[in-house]
């Protein structure tokens, strides 16, 4: 009986211990730094896995050593050791009867995923050089199958919608504050800057807007002045304005017209993360989106013939980071979105000859940061997004504005949102890009509307999300811009669609993402805003098609991302709202 206690009691202290040991991994667990984006139950799931893979690493290293090959031998021993390596660095709990585990630990701790990953990757390799047995490649791939993890680690992170908004605000706890560079302000308050001719001319010269009647916040659509430039000897160089100006004054007083921003009416309520979609009469519906925190159901149309915005109907259901495309009808369909950050399935109709918003079918899936691509044959094709699980989702599903119902369709290939969602000429829809909730996707993929399919295609040259896609009169897509996860892009390529092949081409003066592009009447893109070095940038350029080059052009009043730009009908581009700096929900508009 005393013999049965003490074993009782033994087995009791070790039952303990082995509780005590749990509970002191855990707090050094909860004491050491952790990969960004990662959870506790995540973290154990990589350890896990870690003394899976040892263990089988061991076992795979004990029967290569079983060769009569001296070579062999020594790969099944280094793959022991590594495996054995593998299981001490991720899990020292398992080995504390080394006496250097812990240190050795807390180095490798210490350590970003990146080092992590080349240190699981590169000395597997050796054994796998020294012997090719069935058993020291399975080693191999249980060892390599823990670097695989850190590499996702390194480029699965994103950018959170906090992170990105103190992006914007231009948070930088070691630098305070970044205030996005702008146009020197004069002594009398007007706004000056340097406006370059075009490339044959190459002159430069500073002009402020002027407070007289032929002001630039006043726009000169069939400008009949010139683009003028001072000259050293006070001679003016003049160029006549091809494109869409604004009438100006420079320093000498002297009118001329040239190409910019200039504020418009702002809207009535401040926004971001709204839609704006160009109805069939030219006016310009705003809806949903977030002020602070909180969505919105309000509404309100711009008209470009006056600068003035009106309030119009509520929609029933507040909403942000949904998709609200013009259908053929001309009624406006919004699907989707988020509300008390729950993704929606709900959708409504717009009518703009009433002013009034009406429910119609459901979406299968609940999703926000979709896309929505109106068809030739006026379908809507919804595709990706994140669901109300918090999941990326690969459903697709079609909606058929004759019976107002959704019916899903071929799934893609790749779940993914904060992708880009054309479509190219021939009437298929092109996706591109995105994230698949553990890393930006470099995959793109076509859809066949006569089949339902998704296609995979050529891969873009740069993983990338947030970024933008714009169909060319050529019928090619220029990307451009983005996140990677650890970077924030300039580099621009082009996908043509009678190859199936994306091409690098020279990129955008900026780094940037959230931003918008928009293709101009003349056949150029205009991309602006977005963060850039860690605020919301006011930059804007011009690529254009023929010469594969990008053209610093004038920059917006205001920094801003999470913000509208469209084309309208007299060929202006208007930007809304937005975040500036500072996490500002801004309420303005600017023409270019």
């Amino acid at each position: 009986m005393n013999i049965n206690a003490n074993q009782a009691a033994q087995t009791a202290g070790y039952a303990g211990q082995a509780m005590n040991a749990f509970q002191a991994a855990v707090n050094i667990d909860n004491q050491q730094p952790k990969p960004e984006g990662t959870t506790f139950w995540f973290r154990w799931l990589i350890r896990i896995v870690a003394i899976v893979t040892g263990i089988l690493a061991m076992i795979c290293g004990v029967f290569g050593a079983l060769s009569t090959s001296p070579s062999c031998i020594v790969a099944g021993a280094i793959t022991i050791f590594l495996g054995f390596a593998m299981i001490m660095l991720e899990v020292p709990i398992c080995c504390q009867f080394v006496r250097f585990t812990q240190p050795v630990a807390n180095f490798s701790e210490n350590r970003p995923a990146w080092q992590k990953a080349f240190l699981y990757s590169i000395p597997p390799l050796l054994p796998l050089i020294l012997c090719q047995s069935i058993s020291i490649v399975l080693g191999f791939i249980c060892l390599l199958v823990n670097g695989a993890i850190q590499f996702m680690l390194v480029v699965g992170k994103k950018a959170s919608r906090e992170e990105m908004m103190q992006r914007a605000a231009g948070a930088d706890d070691s630098r305070g504050p970044r205030v996005p560079d702008g146009p020197p302000v004069n002594a009398a308050g007007n706004k000056s800057f340097t406006f370059t001719q075009l490339p044959e001319n190459n002159v430069s010269v500073e002009f402020t807007r002027s407070s007289s009647p032929h002001s630039g916040s006043q726009p000169a659509l069939n400008c009949a002045l010139t683009q003028c430039s001072s000259g050293s000897n006070d001679h003016i160089d003049c160029l006549q304005s091809s494109t869409p100006c604004f009438d100006y004054r420079n320093i000498n007083n002297m009118s001329y017209c040239a190409p910019g921003w200039t504020n418009t009416g702002s809207m009535n309520n401040a926004r971001y993360d709204h839609t704006a979609s160009v109805l069939t009469n030219g006016k310009v519906l705003v809806a949903g989106g977030s002020y602070g925190s909180a969505p919105m159901n309000s509404t309100e149309l711009y008209d470009p013939s006056t600068g003035v915005w009106t309030v119009t109907g509520s929609m029933n259901n507040a909403r942000h980071l949904h998709t609200a495309p013009v259908l053929i009808s001309g009624e406006v369909l919004v699907a989707g979105g988020s509300y008390a950050n729950q993704a929606m399935n709900s959708t409504e109709l717009y009518n703009p000859s009433a002013g009034v918003w009406t429910v119609t079918g459901c979406m299968n899936n609940t999703r926000f940061s979709h896309t929505a691509s109106v068809l030739a044959n006026g379908n809507v094709l919804v595709a990706g997004g994140e669901d109300a699980r918090s999941e990326i989702i690969e459903s697709v599903e079609l909606y058929d504005p004759s019976t107002g119902l959704w019916t899903p369709t071929g799934s893609m290939n790749s779940a993914r949102y904060l992708h880009t969602a054309s479509v190219l000429t021939n009437g298929t829809v092109f996706v591109a890009g995105g994230h698949n909730g553990s890393f930006p996707l470099v995959s793109a993929e076509l859809y066949d509307l006569s089949t339902g399919v998704w296609t995979l295609t050529g891969s873009m040259n740069n993983a990338r999300f947030s970024h933008t896609a714009s169909v060319l009169r050529d019928g090619k897509v220029l990307v451009a811009g983005g996140y990677n996860g650890s970077f924030i892009l300039a580099s621009a390529e082009l996908y043509d669609p009678s190859t199936g092949v994306w091409t690098l081409i020279g990129s955008m003066n900026n780094t940037r993402y959230y931003h918008t592009a928009s293709v101009l009447t003349n056949g150029k893109v205009l991309v602006a805003g977005g963060i850039h070095d860690n605020q919301a940038a006011n930059s804007t350029e011009l690529y254009d098609p023929s010469t594969g080059i990008w053209t610093r052009t004038d920059n917006m009043n205001d920094g801003r991302i999470l913000y509208t730009a469209s084309v309208l009908t007299n060929e202006n581009v208007l930007v809304t709202g937005g975040l500036g700096v500072g996490i500002v929900t801004l309420n303005s508009s600017e023409l270019y």
